[in-house]
């Protein structure tokens, strides 16, 4: 009925826009005394909305519906809107608007029936280069309500007759504070019926301070990252493809705006074009899906009141039955290649004991649930009958089951103090018939096993040292066995062939393939994690092509030449996609960032490495800010781990440089001596390392780079690591005054406590500290150490920790705040109680991301406004 007349007058109110006085769209309509008024606005409307039967008679509170109460009423979902001029809003099946834009400060809309209620939605953006505060100030003579990036901000809830009160009087005022980036003010206006004003309506903003940039006003969603968006990004963790190699499963995770908890779900895809195929809503706590070898059948597991039940359901019908119910401490299971049993484990909780007096078992005994076991078992698929596999007093971990169904192989890990890295793994093969077991080695760095299709071989991965000298690439030095190698174990002869000796990517995972004459390996290649294919008969690695340049989790069919694998880019979001093995081409099938950034830009990653003291090559690379102006002044941010592991090139994280880009820094990442991924040489430079090499690096790369790149200010220069790089970041600045901030989360100060108190101290200090202990190299562990070097740091610091953090203990940061302070240096301690060695509680973890930037804010942009509005002046 309305639709017509809608449309005639939309277009009325676009011929009235234009006779409007437009000003240009890269100016800001701002005066000499902060006050910004807007003058672009998107509107939609008008949308009639009657008043609901029996609203004049009173409810359970005793009032009655007013036409208030339907301004506060959500009728559409604000927090995922983000309107787009001339594209379609769709207010109910038969009426339909489009985004339309108004240049001019006030804003004059018409009305469709005065004799009802109408609503039209307003909405702005507000670009800020700085983090600002003002006050917002909206004038109408009708009601309306506030929206500041999807969240209510307050209501104007009564109406005036135009004679009554000037609409410039100003009706509506809130205090804002905007943080850098563009940010969405929508407002919904109500019309009221019983008064006769116009639909009227403008706002300004006055700011508390200016800067040369101030806030733009802009009718444009293009925008750059922001923090709600590195924590909103959905995640998705791949389960398996089906036996005919048509249907993959997936856990589909999104996190909501503002809420602690992510919505996960299950879907199946169709391969490899990714179509749904079912998905599973409300199934939070489905998980651990695993396809039949044999059938169309899947098993997975729920939980419910701290137990677990094993399930096998069709598909795609979804029947299922229960095959183990109600289990306590269920934590994996694995199908048989057969199809006819499954092998699961179950933990056993040790006895109670007096929880205040602990005599400890041993180093390890500290760490929560080290009594409790875990033991194998296995179940009939067809009869249901259960066995036990395995008792005694250690755990036993499961490895492989043979490709005859007919074997196992599984291990068992003990203390052994004489020698690193103190404790030592046996590996034996089960066999199922007879339940009698041989041993196949012993191993002191222990690794993962997988059997080969042919049933005569085993790969098993593990550090350089792992058989002894066989896969050593390395004279002269301790090599790091946190660098994973390759090897093929024939279970007849008992020979052993290194295959990833003279291969430098170190290795993360493996699938020996059931349908060709080759193994892939997913690698850790410097900054990159890629694939690689290890053909058999000609000993030789290749590589295959992958859409991503950090692929962190891949799934290969038994029986296809087909995989799936998600992963990230620097500047690309988390995307999903699935693999022609036979033809190295990728098909996208899922992109997490597809709404949440579908109007964001990033700026340009690039490469730049320099040449160390022994001319060699260190790997790096710079994220520069969007839009970047090669003929302006940036501040720069120095980020690395200068642990074992790189800097990988994912999206997002815990330390998101693409995010600190955006904030206006130039980032340059830098890969130290020591990392894995670039060989065994290489990486056993951080053997006995702990900061005599890669300090020298880092202050070398720093002014190298600030040499080469004259729009990175030399003056406004922070650095920041975390872990063992914030080890590195306390120890860095005691050598160099080159940085004017520096931050470091869950940083060690004393090599020598951390060593003695972390949950992994020792068991860490057994690759990097090798063969030096505290009574055997004092002055290494004190010269080492920032704790005591502490009236040699002259750089502002902030310490960051988490307050139950167990790998490295909160005394670390304790310890050296306490030793700045009595020095009168400038230093800040932010404690995150309740979290771990990470960050990961949303809201801690938002404001633990946001005090590191506006931290930088203040010491390398001289900007302390956001600081200071976080934690006071």
């Amino acid at each position: 009925m309305y639709t017509n007349k809608l449309r005639i007058l939309m277009i009325f109110s676009v011929f009235l826009i234009l006779c409007f006085s437009i000003l240009p769209a890269s100016e800001t309509n701002t005066d000499s005394t902060g006050i910004i008024k807007i003058d672009k606005w998107l509107f939609v409307g008008p949308f009639p909305q009657k008043m609901p039967v029996f609203h004049a008679e009173k409810n359970l509170h005793k009032k009655t519906i007013k036409y208030i109460d339907l301004l506060k009423y959500e009728h559409i979902d604000i927090s995922n809107l983000t309107p787009v001029i001339d594209e379609d809003f769709f207010w109910q099946s038969e009426i339909t608007s489009q985004w339309t834009e108004n240049c001019d400060t006030i804003i004059t809309l018409n009305k469709l029936d005065n004799n009802i209620p109408e609503f039209y939605y307003l909405a702005t953006y507000l670009d800020t280069k700085h983090w600002v505060k003002g006050e917002l100030s909206l004038n109408s003579y009708h009601p309306f309500a506030v929206f500041l990036d999807g969240k209510n901000i307050g209501y104007k809830e009564t109406s005036q007759e135009k004679d009554s009160v000037a609409i410039d009087k100003g009706n509506f005022t809130k205090k804002i504070v905007l943080e850098t980036g563009k940010h969405l003010l929508l407002i919904k206006i109500m019309k009221d019926p019983d008064i006769s004003s116009p639909i009227e309506f403008n706002g300004k903003i006055n700011l508390t301070q200016q800067f040369a940039e101030n806030i733009l006003v802009s009718s444009s969603p293009e925008r750059i990252l922001n923090t709600e968006d590195i924590l909103n990004l959905g995640k998705v963790k791949i389960y398996g493809i089906s036996r005919d190699g048509k249907v993959v499963a997936l856990k589909i995770s999104k996190q909501n705006k503002g809420k602690s908890k992510s919505e996960k779900h299950v879907e199946f895809r169709e391969l490899p074009g990714g179509k749904l195929v079912k998905s599973l809503q409300g199934s939070r706590d489905i998980s651990n899906i695993k396809w039949s070898p044999t059938n169309s059948e899947y098993a997975f597991t729920t939980s419910e009141n701290g137990t677990s039940t094993l399930q096998i359901a069709q598909f795609p019908s979804g029947e299922s039955r229960k095959l183990l119910s109600e289990l306590k401490n269920l934590n994996n299971y694995t199908w048989s290649p057969n199809g006819k049993f499954i092998v699961y484990t179950l933990s056993e909780e040790a006895p109670k004991k007096n929880p205040n007096i602990n005599l400890l078992d041993g180093m390890l005994d500290r760490q929560k649930g080290f009594k409790s076991r875990s033991f194998l078992y296995m179940i009939d698929i067809k009869s249901g009958v259960r066995q036990r596999l395995t008792a005694g007093k250690l755990s036993t971990d499961f490895h492989s089951i043979s490709p005859d169904s007919k074997q196992l192989v599984f291990s068992s890990t003990y203390e052994d103090y004489t020698e690193r890295p103190f404790s030592k793994t046996d590996y034996y093969l089960l066999d199922f018939k007879t339940m009698m077991i041989d041993t196949l080695f012993t191993l002191k760095w222990g690794g993962g096993v997988e059997w080969s299709p042919n049933n005569k071989e085993l790969l098993v991965l593990g550090g350089p040292t792992l058989f002894g000298t066989k896969g050593l690439n390395v004279k002269n030095k301790i090599p790091n066995d946190y660098d994973t190698q390759a090897y093929i174990f024939d279970i007849n002869s008992k020979e052993i062939e290194p295959i990833t000796k003279e291969f430098a990517p170190s290795i993360k995972s493996s699938y020996w393939s059931k349908s060709e004459d080759c193994i892939y390996f997913q690698v850790g290649e410097k900054s990159y994690i890629n694939l690689y294919r290890y053909l058999l008969k000609k000993r030789r690695f290749e590589k295959i092509p992958l859409e991503t340049e950090v692929t962190r989790n891949i799934e290969f069919s038994d029986n296809k030449e087909i995989a799936v694998y998600y992963g990230s880019g620097a500047s690309c979001p988390p995307k999903l996609y699935s693999l022609n093995l036979r033809r190295n081409q990728s098909k996208l099938i899922y992109d997490t960032g597809q709404n949440i950034l579908k109007n964001t830009v990033y700026g340009k990653v690039e490469r730049w490495t320099f040449q160390n003291k022994e001319n060699i090559e260190i790997e790096g690379r710079i994220y520069f800010p969007p839009g970047f102006d090669s003929q302006k002044k940036y501040p720069t941010i120095v980020y690395y781990y200068a642990g074992t592991s790189p800097v990988t090139r994912d999206f997002g994280g815990r330390y998101p440089k693409e995010l600190w880009a955006a904030q206006g820094y130039l980032v340059y990442v830098l890969q130290p001596s020591g990392a894995t991924g670039f060989g065994q040489e290489f990486s056993a430079k951080h053997v006995n390392e702990w900061g005599t090499i890669v300090i020298d690096e880092i202050i070398q790369g720093t002014k190298e780079f600030l040499d080469s790149h004259p729009y990175a200010d030399p003056n406004k220069v922070g650095c920041i690591g975390a872990s063992y790089g914030g080890f590195t970041t306390e120890l860095l600045i005691t050598h160099t005054d080159i940085f004017a901030a520096a931050v470091s989360h869950a940083g060690i100060s004393s090599i020598a406590s951390y060593w003695g108190e972390g949950y992994w101290g020792y068991s860490y200090g057994a690759v990097a500290n090798a063969t030096r202990f505290p009574w055997t190299n004092k002055d290494y562990f004190v010269r080492q150490s920032a704790l005591f070097n502490a009236d040699k740091i002259n750089t502002p610091l902030l310490l960051t920790h988490g307050m139950s953090d167990t790998n490295v203990p909160p005394g670390e940061s304790i310890q050296l705040y306490t030793a700045l302070k009595l020095l009168g240096k400038e230093v800040e301690f932010l404690q995150v109680k309740g979290e771990n060695h990470w960050i990961l509680t949303y809201d801690k973890r938002e404001k633990w991301t946001k005090s590191i930037m506006a931290y930088f804010d203040k010491w390398l942009k001289d900007e302390p406004q956001w600081w200071d509005n976080l934690y006071g002046e």
